[in-house]
């Protein structure tokens, strides 16, 4: 049986004469090619945000699961993002790129910032051309994760992140060009509980 609250997405898409049932696709951790493992209350698909991310033209969805297991931490959470190609969405045949899974475990190697946590990453996600670059960049929050300093100092549990993520040059997304923000970024006091990212 299903995990509790384990969460999906289903996907419907348009046609010429609306809304057609016959190719809609169901989400889900560990299956259809994505990967992980079902989780009881990971709330997989709690937040989405839809944008051309590695450069195909063809949108491609990322999937937040704020509530997943990692690293020791229950609620540590991540992000799945599933590629998007003339046939729709798809982790499989030749023009599919494969599908990544993200958790601020992969983030701070080269983005500073403080150690994963119960930090609800993939609580909030956004995408946009953020910059000069040719496609969009993903904006995923954790609110409940430690904040920083000016001096880059970890400080104020559950003050909240948000993390940006770039294709950079490659074809999917990549740490090169990432960025964290904080309250402090923002001319803001670093304050614990204000769960900056929230949504």
């Amino acid at each position: 049986t299903a995990a509790a609250r384990q969460g999906a997405v289903q996907v419907v898409y348009g046609g010429p004469d609306g809304v057609d049932l016959a190719d809609d696709q169901l989400w889900s951790a560990g299956a259809g090619g994505l990967e992980g493992e079902p989780q009881a209350a990971a709330e997989f698909g709690r937040a989405l945000a839809a944008g051309d991310l590695n450069g195909s033209t063809y949108a491609d969805l990322a999937i937040g699961v704020p509530y997943a297991r990692g690293g020791g931490f229950a609620g540590a959470g991540a992000v799945h993002v599933v590629n998007g190609s003339p046939a729709g969405l798809t982790t499989t045949g030749s023009v599919a790129v494969p599908p990544q899974l993200w958790t601020r475990a992969e983030l701070p190697v080269t983005f500073p910032g403080t150690p994963p946590g119960t930090d609800l990453f993939g609580y909030a996600l956004a995408t946009g051309r953020f910059g000069a670059g040719s496609s969009a960049a993903l904006a995923a929050s954790a609110p409940n994760a430690s904040g920083r300093t000016a001096s880059g100092a970890s400080c104020c549990p559950g003050s909240g992140l948000v993390h940006v993520v770039t294709r950079g040059g490659g074809t999917t997304l990549g740490t090169a060009g990432g960025q964290i923000w904080s309250q402090f970024n923002l001319l803001d006091d670093t304050e614990s509980g204000d769960r900056f990212g929230g949504g």
